[in-house]
């Protein structure tokens, strides 16, 4: 939006230096005003024209009116300009509008409508975003005045077009400038720059600034901007003063007249500084003068020093031919280290050639040592086993000997036994015949009597020892009480272990949302954020959105849901190909949902009962998405949470079940109806996904530990008691046994008692019978000593078996042993062989390395020359870099050396030297004096045009 402009041909004023296109495109309006000076007696005041000739006044007027009509002739037709033109405004949440958006067109725009509809918007709009004030727009004292009712902050948006020659920063900005400026409720406002692109340029007010002035866009100038109650104002009550005030002020007719004196005056010290500056330039004509007679003067013994010259840069030419004859020396050499290391590189080939046969003859030699020790290991083997079975055939011949010499001591006791029973049977005979009487009726009458006493011992002994069956039981089932009761308590600790872990982790860390993620998921998001090919950024995990309101259901909700909580839900097939990419790069695989964004869901005639919770009324879901996803997947809106068991069983099966419930929600939500909710939370091994109150966390976590606590307290009693029932069943046992061990001893001494009875009545018994039992005793005798005699003789015939079989298997070992001899001889040939061959394997590798040694020594050799020949090279380099910096490269005489060459330029340079005392200066001081002073010469003249040229630009005005 913008007035007609008029274009203006800048190329008819060229005495204008292009530098000052800028300011003359500032001041293009004032070229009416330049024109029509003569026509307006208010303007013939001015200090401009003031020192005009009146004489010319009636030429001065022709011509002021022949340009006036030339200007209207060449504007033409009404054009837009390329730049400097307000194309488009923006308003979000300002004044009365959510969203305001105006097309503006490239002239003059008129925009209508009724009350409300924008008009002034806009235009306050631009006031405002422009750099403008508040007040100015008579709208509203601050930038808080113009947001929208309920809405935070406010944000203007002008864009200007910025095309052509005469383009602000075409490079930087582009076809056009984007001014953005934002500002809310609490204060804060700024501005943003674009280009056309779109990227932000600037968010100075400096440089809107200058681009506002650049295209002259001057929103403070009534002349400009002419709000709607200032217009009502200065139509109804201006007087003819306030409206020639308020003209100067929108033509700026004062800042003109200052800007007119300013340049007359520009034109005054120009002049003076023409005047001196012409005054020194014939000053600096005679010093030039006289510095080019003296050059000239000087150029004669330009002879000598050609000669002096033509000798220095022999003198620096000649030190580089020296490095280069020495860097050729090094070039030879290294050919010879080249050829050196060739020659030396064959002896290594030829020496590998010969370490490989003798490695090869090596190893053929340690393999057949090796065969043959194994062969030698086996007969060893072998003639162990053969020693083994001689060792045991000795052992048993022992044996039969021992076994011969008992049965002859055998025979010889028989033998002893017959004659003494012999003895004793004539004795028999003899006590026989004197024998009388004997008590042999009183000691079956205590027989009788005893037998008795031991029946009743022996009845109230197994009477006892039926309770001991019983008594190990109990200690059974006491020892297995405590076991029982002492698992628990274990497992307990470890609870309340867990629980109080658990609680540190929530005292700790009060964020633990992050902690409850895997570790790979903070891999993945930095992943996610860092792609920028998302039609949209997927968002997950979903945990992060879901807020628990009710942390008891917190185990219960966090297993129902599953890996969901863990998932990403995106808005299109190829966001989920993206993410699906990202996560197998990151090796960190999570659900992905496929979303719309159609909007909240609404569930409320498909709930239950407002009485009853269900998992979506006590979970805060800030993202739609997210509850879409959680009501699809696992029906939130239908699962049912009752924590009392009987209530949860009256509601499901005593009457007909609530509307709106889920089958699959009952069943998972019943079956979890068991255990408290509060404990839930001491069992759940992994931190929460969902974000819940940390102080009701913290606070529940400690009734945990405490009931854990209670419950560990009730254990370790049960525990004790069991201990101490398990000692009293012990005790028991041990009383029962020591009564068992007595009773034992009771029925022990009366058999005992018993035994020495019947020993008496049988002694008595045998005493009657015993020339019998002696006859029989001495039939027996005789019996054993033939029995011994047929063992004596069988043992003679094994023994004779087993000398033959001991002969056969020392055979055996003289074979094997003479084997092994043959073998041993062979390993001992063969490992000669192998040492003789390993030899020459060494001998072999000595002169293979030694080979290996000298070529890297060869190598080495040659690496130092090709470094010296660098380094040579290098000086080459630098003296010819430091040789050219003297001349270029001439060639040297014949037969010169840098000493001769020194002496040469020694005495020429004493005779140069000579010459220029005698002038008082050098050649390239005279030299430098005169281009000095024809450089001072030149920049006075230049000084002297720009002046004239600069006063005569400035008098046009």
């Amino acid at each position: 939006m913008g007035p007609i402009k008029r274009t203006h041909n800048l190329s008819e004023s060229p005495d204008v230096p292009s530098g000052q296109q800028r300011e003359n495109r500032k001041r293009a309006r004032l070229s009416g005003a330049s024109v029509s000076e003569e026509v307006h007696p208010f303007l013939l005041s001015t200090p401009s024209t003031s020192s005009l000739d009146h004489t010319d006044d009636e030429h001065e007027y022709k011509r002021a009116t022949q340009a006036l009509r030339d200007k209207y002739e060449m504007l033409g037709e009404n054009r837009p300009v390329e730049n400097g033109i307000i194309e488009r405004v923006d308003c979000y949440n300002f004044m009365c509008h959510e969203h305001l958006s105006m097309e503006l067109g490239p002239l003059i725009n008129f925009i209508v409508g009724k009350n409300g509809s924008g008009k002034s918007a806009v235009l306050s709009a631009l006031t405002i975003c422009l750099g403008g004030k508040a007040s100015a727009t008579n709208r509203g004292q601050s930038l808080r005045k113009f947001i929208k009712e309920g809405k935070e902050s406010a944000t203007i948006v002008v864009r200007i077009k910025n095309q052509g020659d005469s383009a602000y920063l075409p490079n930087e900005f582009g076809r056009s400038i984007t001014v953005e400026r934002h500002f809310s409720k609490s204060g804060t406002s700024g501005f943003r720059i674009k280009n056309a692109s779109g990227r932000v340029v600037s968010t100075k007010r400096s440089d809107l600034d200058s681009i506002t002035d650049y295209f002259a866009l001057q929103i403070d100038n009534p002349m400009n901007v002419l709000t709607q109650d200032m217009a009502r104002q200065f139509l109804s009550s201006s007087s003819p003063a306030e409206k020639y005030r308020f003209f100067v002020k929108g033509v700026q007719l004062e800042q003109l007249d200052q800007d007119y004196h300013l340049i007359e005056e520009s034109i005054e010290h120009l002049n003076t500084k023409i005047l001196t500056h012409s005054g020194e330039l014939k000053d600096l004509e005679a010093k030039r003068d006289k510095a080019r007679a003296r050059l000239a003067l000087s150029n004669r013994h330009e002879g000598i020093r050609a000669r002096l010259r033509n000798l220095r840069a022999q003198m620096a030419w000649v030190q580089v031919e020296e490095q280069e004859r020495i860097r050729d020396s090094f070039d030879e050499e290294i050919i010879k280290a080249t050829q050196k290391i060739t020659v030396l590189e064959g002896e290594v080939e030829r020496s590998d050639a010969l370490y490989q046969d003798a490695d090869s003859a090596c190893g053929i030699a340690v393999n057949l040592v090796r065969e043959a020790k194994s062969e030698l290991d086996t007969l060893h083997h072998s003639k162990k086993e053969i020693q083994s079975r001689y060792d045991s055939d000795v052992q048993e011949r022992h044996e039969l000997q021992a076994t011969q010499r008992t049965i002859r001591d055998h025979i010889k006791a028989a033998e002893v036994r017959i004659e003494d029973v012999k003895q004793q049977i004539a004795q028999e005979i003899q006590r026989l015949e004197d024998i009388n009487g004997g008590s042999k009726a009183q000691r079956l009458s205590e027989l009788e009597e005893m037998n008795a006493a031991v029946e009743a011992a022996r009845n109230r002994h197994l009477e006892h020892k039926k309770d001991i069956s019983r008594l190990q039981r109990e200690i059974v089932q006491a020892e297995n009480k405590v076991k029982d009761t002492g698992e628990p308590i274990t497992k307990q600790r470890q609870e309340i272990h867990q629980a109080e872990h658990h609680l540190r982790i929530l005292m700790k860390d009060r964020l633990q949302q992050e902690n409850a993620l895997p570790e790979t998921m903070s891999k993945l998001i930095r992943a996610i954020q860092g792609e920028n090919s998302f039609c949209q950024k997927p968002i997950g995990p979903l945990g992060i959105h879901v807020t628990l309101l009710k942390p008891q259901w917190s185990s219960v909700l966090e297993k129902s849901f599953g890996n969901t909580l863990s998932g990403f839900v995106v808005t299109s097939k190829r966001d989920m190909n993206i993410l699906s990419g990202i996560m197998q790069r990151v090796d960190c695989t999570f659900p992905i949902f496929i979303g719309n964004e159609a909007g909240t869901m609404d569930t409320s005639a498909h709930e239950p009962e407002t009485k009853f919770d269900t998992a979506l009324r006590i979970l805060k879901i800030d993202n739609d998405l997210v509850r879409r996803q959680l009501i699809i997947n696992h029906s939130i809106e239908q699962m049912l949470l009752i924590e009392d068991l009987r209530e949860a069983s009256s509601v499901m099966f005593t009457n007909a079940p609530p509307k709106n419930i889920g089958d699959e929600a009952s069943i998972w939500d019943l079956a979890g109806l068991g255990t408290p909710p509060s404990l839930l939370l001491a069992h759940t091994r992994e931190e929460p996904r969902m974000k819940t109150d940390i102080e009701i966390q913290i606070r529940m976590q400690h009734d945990v530990i405490n009931t854990l606590k209670d419950a560990l307290r009730e254990l370790e009693s049960e525990h004790r008691n069991a201990l101490n029932n398990l000692q009293k069943c012990k005790q028991a046992l041990v009383r029962h046994e020591r009564r068992e061990r007595d009773l034992h001893l009771e029925v022990q001494k009366a058999e005992d008692f018993i035994e020495q009875l019947k020993e008496a009545i049988e002694r008595d018994s045998v005493e009657d019978g015993r020339l019998d039992w002696l006859k029989v005793a001495l039939t027996e005798s005789e019996d054993d000593k033939r029995v011994a005699e047929a063992s004596y003789e069988d043992g003679i015939n094994a023994l004779d078996a087993m000398m033959e079989k001991l002969k056969s298997i020392k055979r055996e070992l003289a074979a094997k042993d003479a084997e092994i001899v043959a073998i041993d001889r062979k390993v001992r040939i063969l490992e000669s062989e192998e040492s003789r061959a390993s030899a020459r394997r060494r001998k072999a590798l000595d002169e293979k390395n030694a080979a290996i040694s000298q070529v890297e020594a060869a190598i080495r050799d040659k690496i130092e020359i090709e470094r010296n020949r660098q380094e040579t090279v290098a000086r080459v380099i630098d003296f010819s870099e430091k040789a050219s910096m003297v001349a270029p490269r001439v060639n040297i005489d014949d037969g010169e050396t840098p000493r001769s060459l020194d002496k040469k330029l020694e005495k020429l340079t004493q005779s140069l030297q000579q010459y220029e005392k005698e002038m008082g200066a050098s050649r390239e001081e005279i030299a430098t004096a005169a281009a000095e002073a024809d450089a001072k010469c030149e920049r006075s003249k230049e000084q002297i045009t720009d002046f004239k040229q600069l006063s005569e630009v400035l008098s046009t005005f």
